[in-house]
């Protein structure tokens, strides 16, 4: 370890406190948020950092400490092997990362993630840095550059990332390797950012960048768009410095190729950083839906490496590969070894170890922990810190000897891809054939048909607007901006429960043969077009709460105008439409569909387009072409998500109509799905819009597919947000309707009631403001999603299902929606 005095702190205030104790961690009161780095988690490694001994003694502990967690990870249980240990000395848990002339050893299979000098304060980047000189781990960098105290140490890489922060030769040759960073679990597709507000201090000197200015990374290396860009990137940094060079991406659709091309192309190493991966800031719908877990990712790209050659061998031979992301233990980095990497990475274990308390407040600089401020009033102690993270090393280590052992494993290298020792608990066979393992006695997940795809016990007492999915709805409507948080998912599968087949589906996130688009630089078109370009939408949604009780002519009065302002669209009837509506005409949409008697022509020829009911029509085709030729409409019409639903859109979209709307039914009392229309049982509304996507793809009329001159939209109260607008695009439709959404970020309510104009006011210039900022929002986090899957419009995303994934999702139900399981 080095030992060179360090450098006093500078202008160290006198009423400087210093953090050097745990804070008490409060007991929950009910369940607010469900939080992947729960209280038990958080206790567990600060036993071991304040003892350096283990806390798992026992694969029993390890199957405990497992329990009750939904992550991918935790339903994995381990299988001693057969045969005894050949060896009765204590198991060696070494490994060597790197395949090149500079190999790097490791005390144990574990290293840092990659935190910057700003996203954390100078003593965490230094306490860090420290105890992996001392453990013999490694440490990260990060894309912030080198603090000045770290320069005389060695065990950590340098990252060479986008922004290029802080970056010159002298730099690269500080430490043991280069990461040349793509992308990172947190946000993939994305760059990274610095909120302004922590741009100060040193940090400005060090990052060679103005204080005070927001930090933002490209998407994209603008250097980097093919893997021949990368290859020469690999070539020129070794030329240059003598090091190795490993090669960071996200856990993504196509992580396996983009490894075999990192690893044909001279690196040294693959970092492949999975969900539930920790940040200092990123927006909180990019964290929660982009990326794939990294066991799976893990798995799927040892997989490829070891069947793909070069020169003889299998790829595999020529990289190291580490897996990140919400790695939490001992178990948790002994199951990735298995899976297939070489060593783990944890970043959010060591802010743990170092006193984090999980407030997700990274980005605002307002850690109470002193480890994400820059504030000169809190400051971390070095010593504590640096101590807290060597025996939390200290107490891992004695966990993997503990295990190895039980496991009769006599060295760590012979656990390398070895997945004879897991067994799937909780988990489909598709899943476990991705993952290479077998199943335990009760492992296997059945399938409970296509309405019941939640576990069984999560069917009763689930709340559907959970509390942190109303925080987003309103911070959306408070500010028009996407919303950005820190640190690690909270949403579902993997932690809170699904409520919706979307909560099971991923959307992809751009990396190295397909760059990812930067939202922030490059122009994202988020525009739908309808009708031939007759309606147009400025996001792919529209407002439809004409079914809501009585809310009366002003509030319908109300969403006209707004609808218009913010350039979508609202469904009104022609009960609820006034004279004062019609000079917003463009943003509204008329329903007919329960008209018994002739249509007011003042009211539709004001309206941009017309709905009508399929199901309440014989002939069809006769209502729609005489309501085309008396009012020079757009005719939509709804269908229900019935299991016919295949034939029932070919048929209505023969009839001549310009778009059909899949309508999810619910009870508004109950909030429940009707499934008793009629006589036929109904699809949940995600597979009711791929099949109809896919029968108008593939029936014709006049010689050309139906899809081509017929609109497909879905329309649900439980749409929640970007992310579900987003997967219902790719899935097949080109507009989105939703209902309680729009209610939430008007005036804060859900209807878990029939509402009536009294529990309603929209009267208030705050409810217009709220409503236009929630279009606002929903259209830069679209963007986001759009710019990180690497594509430039909606147009481009409308159903396109290869830039999404299902995870663990009965298999029937994704072959239904025509989707590829992630790994695949």
């Amino acid at each position: 370890m080095n030992t060179r005095k360090e450098r006093p702190i500078r202008d160290k205030p006198a009423a400087v406190r210093t953090i050097n104790a745990y804070l008490r961690l409060r007991a929950p009161k009910g369940i607010i948020r469900k939080e992947f780095w729960s209280n038990d988690r958080i206790e567990y490694l600060r036993t071991i950092s304040e003892t350096g001994k283990a806390a798992i003694k026992s694969l029993d502990d390890a199957h405990e400490y497992a329990a009750g967690s939904r992550s991918l990870r935790d339903r994995l249980t381990f299988a001693p092997l057969k045969s005894p240990r050949k060896s009765k000395d204590t198991p060696q848990t070494n490994v060597t990362l790197g395949a090149g002339s500079k190999k790097i050893d490791l005390s144990i299979p574990l290293v840092w993630g990659d935190m910057s000098f700003g996203a954390i304060h100078a003593e965490a980047v230094k306490a860090l840095v420290k105890s992996a000189e001392a453990t013999g781990i490694l440490a990260g960098t990060g894309e912030g550059g080198l603090h000045p105290d770290i320069r005389g140490y060695t065990r950590f890489n340098v990252q060479w990332a986008s922004a290029r922060f802080g970056v010159n030769l002298e730099t690269l040759n500080a430490g043991k390797l280069i990461v040349i960073k793509i992308g990172q679990g947190a946000k993939p597709g994305i760059g990274g950012h610095l909120p302004g507000m922590k741009v100060v201090g040193d940090i400005p000197k060090t990052r060679r960048f103005p204080e005070g200015r927001d930090a933002i990374s490209p998407a994209p290396h603008h250097d980097i768009y093919s893997i021949e860009d990368l290859g020469q990137r690999i070539w020129a940094l070794k030329v240059a410095t003598g090091q190795p060079v490993f090669v960071k991406v996200a856990a993504t659709n196509y992580a396996p190729y983009i490894a075999c091309g990192i690893a044909r192309m001279g690196a040294d190493g693959v970092v492949i950083d999975g969900h539930l991966a920790g940040t200092g800031a990123t927006p909180e719908v990019v964290r929660d839906n982009v990326g794939i877990p990294i066991e799976i990712a893990i798995a799927a790209a040892d997989r490829m490496l070891r069947e793909q050659y070069m020169d003889g061998e299998p790829l595999r031979n020529r990289v190291s590969l580490i897996g990140g992301g919400g790695v939490t233990s001992s178990t948790d980095v002994l199951k990735l070894v298995a899976l297939g990497a070489d060593a783990a990475m944890m970043g959010t274990g060591p802010l743990v170890a170092m006193g984090c308390v999980m407030v997700h407040k990274c980005h605002t600089g307002k850690c109470p922990t002193a480890l994400a401020t820059q504030t000169p009033h809190r400051l971390l102690d070095n010593d504590w810190a640096t101590d807290r993270c060597i025996d939390m090393v200290k107490g891992i280590t004695d966990e993997l000897e503990i295990l190895l052992n039980e496991l009769n494993v006599d060295r760590m290298k012979d656990l390398i891809g070895n997945r004879g020792i897991l067994r799937g608990n909780a988990l489909n066979q598709e899943t476990m054939e991705i993952l290479g393992v077998e199943p335990n006695a009760e492992g296997l997940k059945k399938s409970r048909g296509f309405f019941n795809v939640m576990d069984e016990d999560e069917d009763d007492g689930r709340e559907f607007w959970t509390p942190w999915r109303t925080e987003h709805i309103e911070a959306l409507a408070e500010n028009g901006e996407a919303m950005i948080t820190s640190m690690g998912s909270v949403g579902a599968p993997f932690v809170e429960p699904p409520r919706v087949i979307c909560d099971w589906i991923r959307s992809d996130g751009a990396q190295v043969t397909r760059p990812s688009i930067d939202p922030y630089r490059e122009e994202i078109e988020s525009t739908s077009y309808l009708a031939e370009g007759q309606v147009r939408l400025s996001i792919p949604a529209y407002i439809n709460l004409s079914h809501f009780g009585d809310l009366g002519r002003s509030v319908h009065e109300f969403l006209a105008r707004t609808a218009a302002a913010s350039g979508i669209a609202t469904v009104t009837t022609p009960d609820t439409m006034t004279d004062k509506m019609k000079k917003y005409g463009r943003a509204i949409w008329l329903d007919v569909s329960q008209r018994t008697t002739a249509i007011d022509a003042e009211l539709a020829n004001a309206a941009s387009a017309l709905i009508i009911n399929a199901m309440y029509h014989d002939r069809l085709a006769e209502t729609v072409r005489w309501l085309k030729q008396a009012y020079h409409k757009p005719v939509f019409a709804r269908i229900a998500p019935t299991r016919n639903i295949q034939r029932l859109a070919v048929r209505v979209g023969r009839a001549g109509v310009d778009g059909i709307i899949v309508r999810e039914h619910l009870d508004p009392e109950t909030n429940e799905i009707i499934k008793d229309l009629s006589s036929d049982e109904y699809y949940p509304l995600e597979l009711a819009v791929s099949i109809a996507d896919t029968a108008l793809r593939t029936n014709h009329e006049n010689g050309q597919p139906l899809r081509r001159t017929v609109n497909l939209l879905a329309e649900a109260d439980r749409i929640r947000g970007a992310d579900d607008i987003f997967k219902f695009v790719a899935l097949g439709a080109e507009a989105v309707g939703v209902g309680t959404l729009a209610l939430i970020a008007a005036v804060g309510k859900t209807h878990d009631a029939l509402m009536t104009a009294d529990d309603v006011d929209f009267s208030s210039e705050t409810a217009r403001v709220r409503f236009e900022n929630l279009v606002w929002g929903l259209q830069k986090e679209i963007k986001l999603l759009l710019g990180a899957a690497g594509t430039s419009s909606t147009t481009t995303l409308v159903s396109n299902r290869e830039l999404i994934r299902a995870i663990d999702l009965d298999p029937a139900v994704r072959e239904l929606l025509d989707v590829k399981p992630a790994g695949v």
